[in-house]
């Protein structure tokens, strides 16, 4: 197991993760920045208005492994 750390930037706050969580391996935390950045976004981007979430992923050496991103398009055409 090794021990991953999510921060999160929705472009106006960023959190960085100090706890971290131990996963199997690069693909797991992966899977878990998507499951976790798809969550916030269904909170986030149509209240807040938001357009782009990212979450950079850390290993236990502080490396950035990762970078997952949202972005949010509305287009409006009339009809």
């Amino acid at each position: 197991m090794q021990r991953y750390y999510f921060d999160y930037d929705d472009g106006l706050s960023v959190v960085v993760d100090a706890t971290g969580t131990e996963l199997d391996d690069v693909g797991a935390a992966q899977r878990e920045a998507i499951d976790t950045l798809t969550h916030i976004a269904c909170e986030t981007m149509p209240r807040l208005g938001i357009g782009t979430l990212s979450m950079r992923v850390r290993n236990a050496d502080g490396k950035q492994v990762l970078d997952v991103g949202l972005r949010l398009l509305v287009t409006r055409t009339e009809g």
